[in-house]
């Protein structure tokens, strides 16, 4: 494996590509349901181990000249700036601010536990079981708090976290539902991979679109579990109580719980549009196509066989050149107006210092 200007250049192109493209797919919601929630779960799988090796091998490698681009490029990272290249430059400051986000960041996971502490005694404590029946090994801790906001998934301790006023609603079940969905599927962890993610590559601006589909798309795959079994109007009312939740939260904007730590798997206005229309609209038992599942798993492997490299024509020969042993065998002449010249197998050839070796070892000649 080598890292190389190409390689993260090429996998840049191709990370930004499908970025595009999924948020193509979003913003077009007839090709949302065209293209699954599984399909774009691998995409969104493929594009971070994408940005996660960064990286060409040589022996599968076609190698394609592109001076017109590479040139300026490489040109650009290798110039220096009081005698260091870029790229170090770059690279420093890369690792640098990389390192003090992830350090924020565990830090406030760290915050993030010790609030659950406190909350502990500020809850009602109760079971998923206490409201409907459920298997032993998902009977998963419900706190009920005196909060205006959503529910939500307390990192990764596998407690659902509910605002008191909304546990009369009907839908309670299949919201408690879609919050364990969160936790089956391991979305707390999903979420901190994502995270760490963006704040390797703080610098490259469409990784922070991708986080937000990312977001929106484990909200989606939580929905399609908690309701997977419902009717029309099911699914309706629902819909209904995503949009109460909304609603309160709006209202009481002020008594809203703040998630600073950044780790509770929360909902949000943002998702809530695309959500509606994906639960009312959606064959949840449909699968992607699987030659369209292949294709886009492909693509980015594909990509790493491809290396652009920069090319730069040959120097003129000005000559005359000659061996380092017929130099060793020279002298030099240091004439009245300060020049030099090296003589050797009776050629004479002008030189501008004799400080360096080979030239620091001849003898000298001074008119």
């Amino acid at each position: 494996m080598i890292l190389s200007f190409s390689s993260i250049f090429i996998t840049l192109v191709v990370s930004t590509l499908l970025i595009l493209f999924s948020e193509y797919i979003f913003i077009h919601k007839q090709k949302f349901y065209f293209f699954r929630v599984d399909f774009l779960i691998i995409l969104m799988a493929v594009i971070f181990i994408r940005l996660l090796l960064p990286f060409e091998y040589p022996s599968f490698t076609i190698t394609i000249e592109l001076h017109q681009l590479m040139n300026p490029i490489n040109d650009f990272f290798l110039h220096e700036y009081f005698s260091i290249p870029f790229y170090k430059i770059f690279i420093f400051v890369w690792i640098t601010v990389a390192i003090l986000l992830i350090g924020k960041y565990i830090y406030d996971i760290y915050k993030e536990n010790k609030r659950i502490q406190q909350l502990e005694l500020l809850c009602i404590h109760k079971n998923v079981s206490d409201f409907f029946d459920v298997k032993k090994n998902e009977d998963y801790k419900v706190w009920i708090m005196d909060y205006t906001g959503s529910p939500m998934v307390i990192g990764s301790k596998k407690i659902i976290f509910l605002p008191e006023n909304i546990i009369e609603m009907d839908q309670i079940e299949d919201i408690i539902r879609h919050e364990m969905s969160h936790i089956n599927s391991k979305d707390f962890y999903m979420n901190v991979f994502v995270q760490l993610i963006t704040k390797i590559y703080w610098w490259f601006l469409p990784v922070y679109l991708l986080k937000k589909q990312m977001k929106l798309l484990l909200e989606v795959r939580a929905d399609t579990k908690a309701v997977k079994e419902k009717n029309g109007k099911e699914l309706y009312q629902y819909s209904l109580a995503l949009i109460q939740i909304e609603k309160l939260i709006k209202e009481n904007e002020e008594l809203k719980f703040e998630n600073k730590g950044n780790t509770l798997i929360l909902e949000n206005k943002e998702t809530l549009k695309y959500r509606i229309h994906y639960l009312i609209n959606s064959k949840f038992n449909k699968k992607s196509n699987i030659v369209l599942i292949l294709s886009i798993v492909l693509l980015p492997f594909l990509s790493n066989c491809i290396i652009f490299e920069a090319s730069y024509e040959a120097p003129e020969e000005d000559g005359p050149y000659v061996e380092i042993s017929d130099i060793e065998n020279g002298y030099i002449v240091h004439h009245k107006d300060g020049t030099y010249t090296l003589h050797m197998n009776d050629m004479e050839v002008s030189i501008s210092s004799i400080s360096e070796p080979p030239f620091s070892e001849l003898p000298v000649i001074v008119e």
